[in-house]
């Protein structure tokens, strides 16, 4: 588009030609004024990302808290994760991004499946009526 702009052709002849919006013309073309060939570039390569949440020693501090059964017995479930760093590593977050966490350790939740009803034989469900 911007080697037909500099052979003479005006910006909606370019646009027509390469098959790019106007409005995307306009901003390519104010980019190279502006940096030259180096405005072209896609910026999202060199942009890193966020920062992660928890440092190296947080991290490690998590993965051998989580190799453990939590402080109040049970399973490690999103809650309990989210809770751990908040207290421990000063994070706040909320449940969801605790699963996460849980499953980049390669963890899944841990729940049995119930029994059907029928599985039980007769004295097992009188046994479980009475308790």
């Amino acid at each position: 588009m911007l080697w037909f702009i500099s052979s003479g052709k005006t910006r909606d002849e370019a646009v027509a030609l390469v098959g790019v919006s106007a409005r995307w013309a306009s901003t390519l073309i104010a980019r190279y004024n502006a940096r030259g060939v180096a405005g072209l570039a896609d910026g999202r390569h060199t942009n890193p990302g966020h920062a992660p949440l928890l440092d190296e020693t947080q991290a490690a501090a998590r993965a051998r808290a989580l190799a453990a059964p939590p402080a109040d017995g049970g399973l490690w479930t999103g809650r309990k994760v989210a809770e751990w760093m908040a207290t421990h590593a000063g994070v706040a977050t909320n449940p969801q991004r605790g699963i996460v966490y849980l499953r980049r350790l390669g963890r899944t939740p841990q729940v049995p499946r119930p029994p059907h009803v029928h599985a039980a034989t007769a004295a097992e469900q009188a046994a479980f009526r009475k308790a």
